[in-house]
C-alpha cells in the first residue's frame, strides 16, 4: 500500500494584477511549459527536448462580469500577475491538510477578451497573459523560475542555464 496523498478540491484562489485584487474563486489556466525539441537520428527519429528553450505559453483566468478591471488589465503593456491558491490534501494516514500554491508572472495580455453575453446570463471573459517571467511555489518551495529575457530557468531546484550563463559572461 502506497503512502500517496490524495489531492482534493481547490478551496480558494485569488488573482492580483499590478497589486490590485481583480478576481477571486475563478477558473485559472496555468501554462504548459513545453520545451522545444530537436530531431536526432538514432534507429529512426527521436525528438529530444532542448532544456531551457520553450514554446510560447499563456497564463490566464476566467472572470465573470464586465467592469472597470477590464480596462486596467487589458492594456498592452507589462503587468505583474500574482495567483494564490489553496487546495485540500488527504493523507494516506487519514489526515487532512492544505497545500498552498503561489504563482508570479510578468507579461502582457495575449489578447483583448471579447467574451459573450446573453440576456439573463452572466458575461464571462477569458484573460490571457503571455509571460516572460514565471515563478511557481508549492508550500513555499520553488517549483519553477523562468525569466526568458535574463536566461533564468530553474526547474525543481536545477538551474538549466547556470553553465550557459557562466560561459557567455
Amino acid at each position: 500500500m502506497g503512502n500517496t496523498a490524495r489531492h482534493g478540491a481547490v478551496i480558494h484562489n485569488r488573482v492580483v494584477v499590478d497589486g490590485e485584487e481583480v478576481a477571486r474563486d475563478v477558473t485559472i489556466t496555468y501554462p504548459d511549459i513545453t520545451p522545444l525539441t530537436v530531431d536526432i537520428q538514432a534507429m529512426g527519429t527521436i525528438s529530444m527536448p532542448v532544456p531551457g528553450l520553450f514554446e510560447a505559453f499563456e497564463l490566464g483566468f476566467t472572470k465573470e462580469g464586465f467592469d472597470l478591471v477590464f480596462g486596467k488589465i487589458t492594456t498592452f503593456e507589462a503587468h505583474k500577475v500574482e495567483i494564490y491558491e489553496v487546495a485540500s490534501v488527504f493523507g494516506a494516514d487519514q489526515t487532512y491538510s492544505e497545500t498552498f500554491t503561489k504563482t508570479y508572472a510578468t507579461g502582457i495580455p495575449g489578447s483583448l477578451p471579447g467574451g459573450s453575453s446573453e440576456v439573463g446570463s452572466k458575461r464571462t471573459l477569458d484573460y490571457k497573459f503571455a509571460p516572460w517571467t514565471y515563478q511557481q511555489y508549492i508550500d513555499g518551495e520553488e517549483i519553477c523560475n523562468i525569466d526568458r529575457f535574463n536566461q533564468v530557468c530553474v526547474i525543481n531546484g536545477k538551474d538549466l542555464y547556470e553553465n550557459i550563463r557562466s560561459q557567455m559572461g
